[in-house]
């Protein structure tokens, strides 16, 4: 079972370099995990017909019963055999559809592919958990499926349109599973559904958060709008997504849910209404448009309604018309989306105002698409039929609203009639005054995919009977009926026969009047819910411009102290109301007299922060403040955080003197003095306030402290720093998403200041183009000042040449040569003593950055692009990438530490031991220092280039001046 769907994803990522080397033929090696998955499903048949249900666990973490639970039972089957049947055929057909030539193909084959087995896994997860990731790895698969043709504006909103809708609703739907998991003490859903939890208020909220994310899933009105316009995506996508897979996820939670939750208050109205609404809101707009994928859209949503309201009925004979009708929709809906895929390859158009005569051309094409479409209408003797005849008989024998129910079905089954003769006639037969369409050959393999789906709704009409146990096994989870209704194709003349003869006179009617419905219904259109929605998108960006001019002054005083006062009355608020400092022990100043003056020489240099007028003794005091803080930890017995204090610390510093350089030495800013007298009352309270929260929840603790149990934990291992150990191993996965925020923030902030400026001139355009001193000191080498042409002393960096003699200082770049080596071997010695002494990969990379810095320091830009000759966006990448790798291969153990470990002995350096939690390290390791190179190249190295450039000292092309030195 797992197997299967993880053979899904693993062959889509191999989907890029198979169809690079196969061409379009690749498909077909891609069709083989959906095959197998069809094959699977038919060999567990009779398990499934009998009542009986296939089960997979995995316990991923015990002691929180966190799993991993599949389960195949009757309605999990027959949605594994469309999603992976449909998939698997729908792959085949793509093999015939595009061309070799065809732009992005491998992208668009892994992403289908990858689909296909978050559909698998969706309709197979118990667990509500579960089912949202997949729910929510199939809106994801659908946005780049309906954006592949992402060059044409249509395509992005389209797929934008339908990420918003289906993902809003499924945040929804979360909030919904986490009540009902709560209320039911389990997320197990057959567990929810053999015992559902007690109908509250608190269920029933439940219920309409799930139902809105089913709802908006499966097009449903209001939700309806973002169906049509995926139309955008390739046909085979239309077919197999909007026919067969991702919009029956709505509808298949709808009947996962039912058995249990039908007898809730809010459930009929809400699925009975919009089902309704839906099925005769889409079949009316389908009989005045002109493009037979829309046509189908419409239609699709139209069915999808019926298929919702069925589902949601809640009764034996009802669950039984749902499961036979889902089915016959896969088998009339997805060929009817690949034979006009086929028309539109073979006559170039969709526009049934043009298509005149095609079937004729293609008579064979023609025969799938008229055994579809009567399957469709309900015509006997396919499979739509004896499903329809299902679904009347089960709402005449209903309750009062679903009989109320039945006048729509009646109707909208009327308005299915109707569009579907307007599809065929459209789509294939000959039109007065319109000239026959030229077509070319459809070839065997184009037309098998279709066929095949076609020809076993024809085969399933007569023989829906034997196969009656499996949708039994589903509907018998419902209240026993007096007198169950038994699916077969003929039940004699009855009412429900008289129904479907209503249903298709009108619907005929309607077709033969089409001109005239066509006139009456574009006279009392209303605004379309697409335009709805795109004129409340324009409004909210409008409204968001409005409210960012209003609060976004451009003042940064303004926004702290905005912040500190919302978190300073939200924190007085919840310190008043809840007195929490009743019964909280008495705190104490300090544990030593030490602590007290490090604190209050600390909080002097903060103060005089307040009094300064020049920017760099601003900072200077600024850094004392933090050094004091380091302080602290020291005093305290805490030399990790100590350490890493101090490097942050320099390392800022630094980086605040970089960026002075281009700035006035003094503050210009003037604040009035009443703007001061608020300013520091604020600061005063907030403070206070941040102190007294410490406090409190410091002193409030009722529970015994967790780090007795981490020490235990980490002394039981053999190991004695618990901060490094917390850090690579019980936190990793906490550790690797800080990682990839930093590594984000300093690519957003090296971007802005290498793009701020894009009207500079040929320099701005060459440093777009990455022309960096990483580029430009190879290139530029041999023009540079050699030996006593410029300096006769000697060079103690390798680029200290390219300095002016009155930047040059010799004892500075005799310190940097000497200490530079030294600070590159103690960053890789706290690298690896990280788990007895302090250090780990944080501050062993803030280090070796400081080495690097030093280096720039004494020699320019230059000599850093020496002494690292790669780009910083290596050293990032590839620590980001070692240390997610590192944590996902935890996984499987539960710790990155025993993911792997080697023990050894070494002649000089004695007994090691090599862990997994090193690599991981390693990668924060290297992280680290991508961001420091990355951040001095942008704020030191940039700088320079705008500071030589104003000199006059640059060449054009970004090098200096032959026998010229910078700086």
């Amino acid at each position: 079972m797992i197997a299967l769907i993880v053979a899904h994803f693993a062959l889509a990522a191999c989907a890029g370099p198979l169809v690079h080397r196969l061409g379009r033929r690749g498909f077909v090696v891609l069709a083989l995990p959906p095959t197998a998955a069809t094959v699977w499903a038919f060999t567990r048949w009779n398990t499934a017909a009998s009542g009986g249900a296939d089960t997979w666990t995995w316990e991923w973490i015990p002691d929180y019963g966190v799993t991993l639970d599949m389960r195949l039972d009757a309605l999990a089957e027959l949605m594994v055999l469309l999603a992976a049947g449909v998939g698997a055929l729908v792959l085949l057909y793509c093999a015939s559809y595009f061309t070799d030539d065809t732009p992005q193909l491998g992208r668009f084959a892994g992403n289908l592919l990858a689909f296909a087995g978050a559909m698998l896994a969706l309709v197979l997860a118990d667990d509500l958990i579960t089912l949202y990731v997949f729910w929510e790895l199939t809106t994801v698969f659908s946005y780049l499926l309906i954006g592949h043709s992402s060059e044409h504006r249509h395509s992005r909103r389209s797929a934008l349109q339908a990420l918003v809708v289906t993902t809003l609703g499924g945040l929804a739907m979360l909030v919904g599973f986490l009540i009902l998991g709560q209320a039911a003490g389990t997320y197990r859903i057959s567990a929810i559904v053999a015992d559902p939890p007690e109908t509250t208020l608190a269920v029933s909220i439940a219920v309409v958060l799930v139902l809105c994310g089913a709802l908006s899933k499966s097009a449903i009105w209001p939700f309806s709008m973002w169906l049509p316009n995926a139309m955008a995506a390739p046909t085979p996508v239309s077919a197999y997504l909007h026919a067969a897979a991702m919009v029956k996820a709505g509808v298949y939670l709808v009947a996962r849910l039912a058995p249990a939750f039908a007898d809730v208050p809010v459930w009929k109205p809400v699925v009975l209404v919009l089902g309704g609404a839906t099925m005769l809101l889409g079949g009316w707009r389908a009989l005045r448009l002109n493009d037979l994928k829309l046509v189908l859209a419409y239609g699709t949503v139209s069915q999808l309604g019926f298929l919702t309201l069925l589902a949601g009925t809640g009764n034996h004979d009802a669950a039984l018309a749902a499961f036979a009708m889902i089915l016959a929709h896969a088998l009339f809906k997805a060929p009817l989306f690949l034979v006009t895929g086929i028309v539109d390859h073979a006559a170039g158009t969709r526009d049934l105002r043009k298509l005149s005569g095609v079937g004729r051309s293609l008579p064979y094409v023609a025969g799938v698409a008229a055994l579809s479409a009567a399957s469709m209408a309900a015509l006997p003797p396919l499979l739509g039929f004896a499903a329809k005849e299902a679904a009347f008989a089960a709402l005449i024998q209903g309750s009062t609203a679903d009989r109320w129910a039945l006048v729509a079905v009646v109707a909208g089954s009327a308005l299915t009639t109707a569009y579907t003769l307007r599809f065929f006639w459209g789509a294939f037969l000959r039109k007065p005054g319109v000239p026959d369409t030229p077509v070319h050959r459809v070839g065997p393999a184009f037309l098998a995919p279709p066929a095949l789906l076609a020809v076993l709704g024809l085969v399933l009409g007569p023989a829906v009977s034997w196969t009656d146990r499996l949708p039994n096994a589903y509907a018998d989870l419902f209240p026993a009926e007096p007198d169950p209704y038994h699916l077969a194709l003929w039940h004699g003349f009855g009412l429900a026969l008289l129904l479907s003869a209503v249903a298709w006179a009108a619907g005929a009617a309607l077709f033969l009047g089409r001109a005239q419905v066509t006139r009456f219904s574009r006279r009392i259109a209303w605004p379309t819910a697409d335009s709805v929605f795109g004129h409340l998108l324009l409004g909210q960006e409008r409204l968001a411009l409005q409210v960012t001019g209003f609060i976004q002054r451009g003042s940064l005083s303004v926004y702290l102290a905005t912040t500190l006062l919302v978190m300073l009355g939200g924190q007085l608020a919840v310190l008043m109301v809840d007195t929490p400092w009743d019964g909280a022990v008495r705190p104490r100043l300090w544990d030593n007299p030490l602590q007290g003056a490090v604190a209050a020489l600390t909080c002097a240099a903060a103060l005089l922060c307040l009094t300064v007028r020049r920017r760099m003794k601003a900072v200077v005091l600024a850094g004392l403040t933090g050094y004091g803080t380091a302080l602290l930890f020291v005093v305290q017995g805490a030399p990790d955080l100590a350490l890493t204090q101090f490097c942050v610390e320099t390392v800022a510093m630094i980086v605040f003197v970089l960026v002075l350089r281009r700035m006035p030495v003094h503050f210009q800013e003037t604040v009035s003095t009443w703007r001061r007298a608020t300013r520091i009352p604020v600061a005063l309270a907030a403070a206070a306030t941040v102190g007294v929260g410490v406090w409190v929840a410091a002193a409030a603790r009722t529970a015994e402290p967790a780090g007795a149990a981490m020490v235990q934990e980490v002394a039981d291992h053999g190991y004695k720093d618990v901060v490094a150990i917390i850090l690579v191993d019980l936190r990793a996965w906490d550790t690797m998403g800080e990682s990839a925020v930093l590594a984000a923030a300093a690519v957003g902030v090296t971007s802005l200041i290498y793009l701020h400026r894009r009207s500079e001139g040929s320099m701005a355009q060459e440093e777009l183009r990455g022309r960096t001193a990483w580029s430009l000191s190879a290139q530029h080498s041999s023009r540079l000042p050699q030996g006593d042409d410029a300096a006769p002393e000697r060079s103690w960096l390798a680029a200290g040449a390219t300095l002016a003699p009155e930047h040059r200082s010799i004892v500075f770049e005799v310190v940097a040569r000497l200490l530079f080596h030294p600070i590159l071997v103690l960053s890789v010695y706290l690298l690896f003593c990280a788990e007895s002494l302090p250090g780990g990969g944080f501050v062993a990379g803030l280090v070796a950055g400081v080495a690097l810095i030093t280096r720039y320091l004494a020699g320019g830009r230059f000599e850093l692009a020496e002494a690292a000759p790669l780009q910083p966006g290596l050293f990032t990448g590839l620590g980001l990438f070692i240390s997610t790798g590192v944590a996902l291969l935890g996984l499987g153990e539960g710790t990155v530490l025993h993911a792997f470990t080697y023990h050894g002995h070494l002649p000089v350096f004695g007994d090691y031991h090599l862990s997994t939690s090193v690599l991981f390290d390693f990668g924060v390791y290297l992280l680290v220092l991508g961001v420091v190179l990355d951040i001095v190249r942008a704020l030191g190295a940039k700088v320079d280039r705008q500071i030589e450039r104003a000199a006059g000292v640059l060449t054009p092309d970004g090098g200096p001046e032959a026998g010229g030195p910078l700086r």
